[in-house]
């Protein structure tokens, strides 16, 4: 079982993953903004976190480089409803600002879970 913190200003996709996720046997933490996801972060480190693009208060590209910066090793997935960023970056590209894996909205649960299991095990690209 590992942690996963879920940051995502969407009450709904933030509980939907939490579904997902300890359906799948997982500890889940949520936070509703990157300022938010840090603190959470900082008090509990999680295995794997999965941060929303578009958020108030602080973005999710602001937030993955802030947690790869602080912590190195952390496995960032970005989740985003596709197309273009608040930074002007592609989603296939969040991969070169500290994201390991990207997941698109709509996303099945199937995948919520392949690309999770993934990143914990290390077999990311």
């Amino acid at each position: 079982m590992a942690h996963i913190l879920v940051v995502d200003d969407e009450a709904s996709i933030r509980t939907m993953l939490r579904s997902i996720l300890e359906r799948s046997g997982h500890q889940v933490s949520e936070a509703e903004n990157g300022k938010d996801a840090l603190e959470k972060y900082r008090d509990a480190p999680a295995d794997a976190v999965i941060v929303d693009v578009f958020m108030p208060e602080q973005d999710g590209v602001e937030t993955m480089i802030r947690l790869r910066t602080e912590y190195p090793d952390v496995k960032v997935v970005a989740l985003s409803g596709g197309g273009w960023t608040s930074k002007g970056v592609a989603l296939e590209h969040m991969t070169d600002l500290g994201a390991v894996e990207t997941i698109t909205k709509p996303f099945t649960a199937e995948e919520v879970v392949e690309v999770v299991e993934r990143i914990l095990e290390g077999r990311s690209p």
